[in-house]
């Protein structure tokens, strides 16, 4: 390994080593006139001379990619056949320095991160790039801790000589989605390495493990470990998202990096929490809300009135008017009327309903005043029914 600290590229001199990946070494670097500070990407690659001028073409497309969360390029050039690109610095590291292997990231967080990858991931593939290596190591935090989507160095590589090999494929096995593996990577293989990132986040670790090898394979052909499994408290919601992200066919995922993205962010909008208490209004009425399972949240209707109905094969019982001392007694004619009333409706309701209607009725109507002495019967009792012959039913709404 050649240690290229204090080596100068361009304007910018490297110095000191921020990490190396599988197929570049970055710097930290220091412009000589500005004193400003700088990322400095060197490409592990021998670029053949047929190869120099593909790679100044994706560096210039790179560059021309002005968005809030992607890495600016500052400059490109070669050293020594050594492609390299001089970037902007993010002085608060990267997320997997902020978030760790194995840590849970709290789901609010995961939704305003997956919106700026995912806004920054769109508008490169607006311009036809392909990111093709996503993963937290190159989703890095700017001075107001902004997410930004950094080293498109894969996608410098993908015209020259070095790639036209699948034994070439450059990317993070964890992360590549099958058809990548295979060397037709697509803008639907970014969306499925942002869909492991973002499974990676909810639970602490990838949902394939495992030797190379091994992980190519269930890359491939195995679906990922169900997420509610791992984290039992996920929302059914959450969880289908993701999954429709890391599906084997790229045309099976979502139409766009973007619309997983509002997907994600309308799926945990949908999580809530529990209803309030049934409360009963003064009329015996329902008010508030009514809890039907633990997952749903149901409005219940107006408040609606309770009517006793009494069964239909029940036998009609004897109804007596009991009179009101304080108030006037109902003449003859009046009762008359009422006991018509009282056969017609026997007839297809049942005596309990007849009941209820007569006592309504009762109160309702304003008798004639007498004209003359009137004989007051003796009240009889009326008999009640029993509780078994009558329940209780919500018969409308009001």
């Amino acid at each position: 390994m050649i240690d290229r600290i204090g080596q100068r590229l361009g304007h910018y001199r490297l110095t000191r080593k921020l990490g190396s990946g599988g197929f570049a070494d970055v710097y930290q670097a220091e412009h000589i006139y500005l004193n400003t500070l700088a990322a400095v990407k060197l490409l592990n690659a021998n670029l053949a001379s047929g190869d120099i001028q593909n790679f100044h073409n994706e560096a210039r497309t790179i560059a021309r990619l002005a968005h809030p969360h992607i890495v600016r390029i500052l400059d490109f050039g070669m050293e020594e056949s050594i492609p390299y690109l001089v970037m902007e610095y993010a002085p608060n590291g990267t997320m997997r320095q902020r978030h760790p292997k194995g840590t849970q990231v709290p789901l609010s967080l995961i939704v305003k991160y997956v919106r700026q990858v995912a806004s920054a991931l769109q508008h490169a593939h607006t311009h036809r790039l392909i990111h093709r290596d996503v993963k937290p190591e190159n989703l890095l935090l700017g001075g107001n801790n902004e997410l930004l989507l950094g080293d498109f160095g894969a996608a410098l590589l993908t015209r020259t000589s070095l790639m036209l090999s699948a034994q070439n494929i450059i990317g993070t096995i964890s992360y590549m989605a099958p058809e990548q593996l295979q060397g037709r990577p697509s803008p639907a293989s970014d969306q499925y390495a942002l869909g492991i990132v973002v499974y990676e986040w909810l639970c602490g670790s990838c949902p394939f493990q495992g030797p190379l090898a091994v992980v190519h394979n269930l890359q491939l052909y195995e679906p990922p470990p169900s997420l509610r499994a791992r984290i039992p408290t996920l929302s059914p919601a959450i969880e289908l998202v993701v999954m429709k992200a890391l599906a084997k066919q790229p045309e099976q995922r979502f139409v766009t990096v973007q619309a997983f993205a509002q997907a994600l962010e309308q799926a945990s909008q949908h999580i809530q929490a529990p209803p309030p208490p049934l409360i009963l209004s003064g009329n015996g009425g329902v008010q508030g809300h009514t809890v039907l399972q633990a997952t749903e949240t149901v409005l219940a209707p107006s408040p609606v009135p309770l009517t006793m109905v009494a069964p239909r094969a029940a036998p009609p019982f004897p109804v007596t008017i009991i009179a009101n001392a304080s108030r006037p007694i109902q003449p003859r004619h009046t009762r008359r009327v009422f006991l018509s009333s009282l056969i017609g409706l026997a007839a297809i309701g049942g005596a309990g309903a007849l009941g209820l209607w007569m006592a309504q009725q009762g109160g309702q109507t304003k008798p004639p005043t007498p004209t003359g002495p009137q004989h007051v019967p003796t009240p009889k009792a009326t008999p009640i029914p029993t509780k078994s012959h009558a329940l209780y039913t919500y018969t409308g709404h009001q």
